[in-house]
């Protein structure tokens, strides 16, 4: 959050941080959270998330999960130890990825017919004209 300028220092020459430090950030998820939830997910999505209770008979693993997270937190907040949050996430890249689900790049993108390229010189021609045009101020 500090690299993207979210949280203290922030960027030089760019916009003020939204929030004072990485715990102050961390302290306001779950407001953040539950205005989130009133907004979006009860209001504009009409509570749709509960139809995962029906699929689950009676459990929705989504709301479990969020609220797990949450209450980690809201923990993490009132014990003071916002140092227990200092995990790592795994970047997950393209290359990433494909190991996981285990594709090569030929499976996915099969390979296309070379394709014949214009000359060289007729190339330069065409950058010569764009250049003489880019530099046309019309009176």
């Amino acid at each position: 959050f500090q690299a993207c300028g979210l949280a203290a220092p922030g960027i030089p020459g760019g916009p003020k941080p939204v929030y004072g430090s990485p715990e102050d950030l961390m302290r306001k998820t779950p407001e953040f959270a539950q205005k989130l939830f009133d907004e979006r997910l009860n209001g504009y999505f009409e509570r749709v998330y509960r139809y995962m209770e029906t699929h689950f008979n009676g459990i929705n693993p989504y709301m479990l999960a969020i609220d797990k997270h949450l209450e980690h937190l809201r923990r993490s907040v009132e014990e003071n130890t916002l140092g227990s949050l200092r995990r790592r996430p795994r970047s997950i890249n393209g290359r990433v990825l494909r190991e996981m689900l285990n594709v090569r790049l030929s499976q996915a993108r099969p390979r296309s017919q070379k394709v014949k390229l214009p000359r060289l010189r007729r190339h330069t021609r065409r950058l010569r004209t764009h250049a003489k045009l880019a530099g046309y101020l019309p009176t």
